[in-house]
């Protein structure tokens, strides 16, 4: 875990003495890029992915399917800042805390992310799966004003093993029932410092003022294909197969109280909670024509949430399927989530799979909207 909160350094090389971070966006446990090019719709999900956004969907899996994949996201303007301040941190000392005030004032207002690399192995086969998330680490910098502007971090990782378990019911297993048992051992860092913090403590985070812990949850999920009549009011639907989705997450949201000090002996033990939230969605699979497999999807997300609203909560996605060969296929995909735009591609040759995608997510609160605009992409192995 020390090597884990190494890689949070190169990003925020500094020290920070003060209050929690006032954080109001929705933390994704685990991203999917497939589904964050589609407006983040869980509902579009029906790989590997499904393991942690709808496990009810791994009773109606046809094949077995492994992936080993690498991935990350990032801000734009995030790396540039680092840098400013890194730089800022080489002048003389007579000038540094001044320096360090005018990066402050110049970005004023701004917020700054990157979730860094992540490692998966998921194994699902019809009804079942295990996955394994190592080093799922998200950043989060926002230059706000509390007297004098100040710096405000709030950093997690997270290193999370899963196993799911699905079966059918109804006629052809319309309705299926699911759940992901998962262990998720979380370090978690929410600081803010001032220009004179920067200027005058070089050394970088300290173990010793994360907190981390270890917990247990579930995820429980349902989905139901809609029967089709062949003659009716209901038989037009043939030419848009409605599936429904209903998943409830992290359904205990106990807490991280199993410190187990992995970072640092003198650890706290007060890391956020994975917090209990409710995915309800449907997804619309539209005529096929020549290669393309089209799909709409409409979700609520994360209801339940301290932090949700009608807007945060708020996700719909196409997605344009495509299978030139057996070895050949991929997707384009668009939408909107959290009332901001998002577009994604992906494609695997053989057993290479690349995805990519760029979406907003919304971080302010419910009368000062303020968007984090990230590029994400991840290679894998998938066979």
């Amino acid at each position: 875990m020390r090597s884990i909160f190494a890689l949070i350094t190169v990003f925020v090389s500094w020290s920070a003495y003060a209050d929690e971070n006032l954080d109001y966006g929705i933390h994704q446990d685990y991203i999917a890029v497939r589904a964050m090019g589609a407006g983040n719709t869980f509902t579009v999900i029906d790989d590997y992915n499904l393991l942690f956004y709808n496990p009810a969907g791994l009773g109606r899996a046809k094949d077995s399917e492994i992936n080993l994949g690498f991935g990350a996201a990032v801000t734009t303007s995030a790396l540039a800042f680092s840098e400013d301040i890194k730089s800022a941190s080489k002048v003389p000392e007579a000038e540094k805390i001044a320096k360090m005030q005018e990066i402050l004032d110049k970005n004023y207002g701004k917020n700054f992310a990157t979730r860094l690399p992540a490692v998966n192995a998921i194994w699902t086969r019809p009804k079942w799966g295990v996955g394994l998330i190592i080093a799922d680490s998200t950043i989060n910098l926002a230059v706000h004003q509390l007297g004098s502007p100040q710096i405000a971090v709030s950093a997690y990782v997270d290193n999370t093993l899963a196993v799911g378990f699905a079966r059918g019911y109804l006629e052809e297993d319309a309705l299926t029932l699911g759940f992901t048992l998962k262990g998720v051992y979380r370090g978690y860092v929410g600081k803010s410092f001032n220009a004179f913090d920067l200027a005058t403590n070089p050394d970088f985070f300290k173990p010793a003022d994360a907190n981390e812990g270890l917990t247990g949850d579930v995820d429980i999920g349902s989905q139901y294909v809609m029967p089709i009549p062949e003659s009716g009011f209901f038989s037009f639907l043939k030419y848009a197969q409605p599936t429904f989705a209903l998943v409830v997450r992290n359904l205990a949201d106990y807490g991280f109280k199993q410190n187990m000090h992995l970072i640092d002996k003198n650890s706290g033990t007060n890391a956020p909670k994975l917090g209990r939230r409710v995915d309800v969605g449907s997804k619309w699979e539209l005529p096929h024509f020549s290669v393309f497999s089209p799909r709409f999807m409409l979700d609520m997300r994360d209801l339940g949430h301290r932090h949700s609203t009608f807007l945060k909560s708020f996700h719909t996605g196409v997605e344009l399927g495509w299978k030139a060969f057996s070895w050949l296929e991929g997707y384009y995909s668009a939408g909107m989530g959290q009332g901001y735009l998002s577009a994604g591609v992906g494609a695997q040759l053989a057993w290479f799979r690349l995805d990519a995608a760029t979406y907003g997510e919304e971080i302010g609160t419910s009368n000062a909207k303020k968007e984090n605009r990230f590029y994400i992409a991840k290679m894998s192995l998938d066979f």
